[in-house]
């Protein structure tokens, strides 16, 4: 799996690096270009294929019952959020790895201001310890 972050690193450094950024950007243009050149470069989210080999998953809920997947819901309590069974399912920019256990879990933010709320609610989304997949977090 480390070869995985390893690449994914890449793809994150690549456009850290060469990314111009105007007030008309926003978070969409990142997960756009992050998952061009994923996909350009690993081929992660072939749909032509075996479903079982897509590894490259975005808005990946914390929780669908459709799916199984029960990791974990949250609400908001006082201008916070935490984590609450009786909750919503979070959604994580993208998990890369097997859809029911993924091995690295990625939130982007793009903003002109520090987003307070934002930040707090993306930490705690994928430090949920009961999904447990390495992090990687681009603001």
């Amino acid at each position: 799996m480390n070869d995985s972050r390893r690449d994914v690193l890449k793809v994150v450094l690549e456009i850290a690096r060469s990314i111009k950024y105007s007030l008309m950007l926003n978070e969409r243009y990142l997960h756009h270009s992050f998952s061009h050149l994923l996909q350009e470069k690993y081929n992660l989210l072939n749909l032509t294929g075996d479903y079982r080999t897509i590894t490259l998953h975005p808005e990946w809920p914390t929780y669908k019952e459709q799916t199984g997947l029960t990791f974990g819901r949250y609400r908001q309590v006082n201008g916070t959020y935490e984590p609450d069974a009786n909750g919503t399912a979070g959604f994580i920019d993208f998990t890369i790895g097997d859809y029911n256990k993924p091995d690295i879990g990625i939130e982007f933010s793009l903003k002109y201001r520090w987003s307070h709320e934002e930040i707090v609610y993306n930490f705690l989304k994928l430090l949920d310890c009961n999904w447990g997949a390495p992090l990687l977090v681009y603001n």
